[in-house]
């Protein structure tokens, strides 16, 4: 049986992704996930297999430490296949599932402002979260914090005038959070890094 966090974690990660795609009224395909065993107090710097992955049908580059996140599954963004080409996401999960990351760009189908899409976040996956970090900027959110034993980060930023969305999302044990808090902060940074170098259609 599954325990309660683990429930959770796979619940989020597939009402997710992001709230993004829920809030365009997509159904996500059912995630399966396999559950983690290792970690060291060091991840950041013990994973040195720091990998990038491309989406190059959507100009997505992300880098993630594919020591932590060895199994890569689905892309998250099948939903919109019937809506628009310009897309590419991957999942990827830990060794044995208890944390996994999402990855996705897509366009702005709603044009759903900034405010618009982090207030459908919270109400459509977090409403019942413990929010420890909530900021909002002009082109960008980040809502991290705790439900039962399972602690989540998730980024969503609006690029080219707001047509274009980049989106990744984190769930990990919270027991395990001097592992993964280093990771998160390192793919945050690597994150803006690619970010600023986008090429608007």
């Amino acid at each position: 049986m599954q325990s309660i966090s683990h429930a959770w974690t796979m619940d989020v990660m597939a009402s997710n992704l992001l709230c993004a795609l829920r809030c365009l009224g997509l159904a996500l395909p059912a995630l399966l996930y396999p559950i983690l065993t290792s970690g060291s107090a060091n991840a950041a710097s013990d994973a040195t297999r720091w990998t990038t992955y491309q989406g190059e049908r959507a100009g997505l580059i992300f880098q993630y430490p594919a020591d932590v996140f060895p199994v890569a599954g689905g892309d998250p963004t099948d939903a919109l296949r019937d809506r628009t080409a310009e897309r590419a996401g991957r999942i990827f999960t830990s060794a044995d599932g208890s944390a996994a990351l999402q990855v996705a760009t897509f366009p702005n189908l709603d044009n759903a402002s900034v405010s618009a899409l982090r207030s459908r976040a919270i109400a459509a996956s977090y409403k019942d979260a413990n929010l420890e970090y909530n900021r909002i900027a002009a082109t960008w959110y980040v809502l991290s914090g705790t439900r039962g034993t399972t602690t989540f980060y998730e980024r969503v930023h609006f690029s080219c005038e707001g047509r274009r969305l980049d989106v990744w999302t984190v769930t990990y044990p919270t027991a395990k959070a001097g592992v993964f808090d280093e990771l998160v902060d390192e793919m945050a940074r690597r994150f803006r890094t690619a970010i600023a170098g986008v090429q608007c259609k």
